[in-house]
């Protein structure tokens, strides 16, 4: 992957109609510097590099994104 603003819209989905969820690919998460606020779709929150995550795969997304 090159920069930030070339990453292909691949790599995220929303997880409802809503859109209050953006779904990451492990990719992303990969590259994603510690410290970042991520939620699951249980509602959990989570912080990039310092919470252990399931890396379970649907459909290429990790059950984890950004709330919005």
């Amino acid at each position: 992957m090159k920069l930030i603003g070339e990453i292909p819209k691949r790599h995220f989905s929303w997880w409802d109609e809503e859109k209050t969820l953006l779904l990451i690919s492990p990719e992303i998460y990969d590259i994603l510097p510690t410290g970042i606020p991520l939620k699951t779709i249980g509602g959990r929150k989570i912080i990039s590099g310092k919470t252990r995550i399931s890396r379970d795969t649907r459909f290429g997304f990790l059950a984890l994104g950004f709330a919005l």
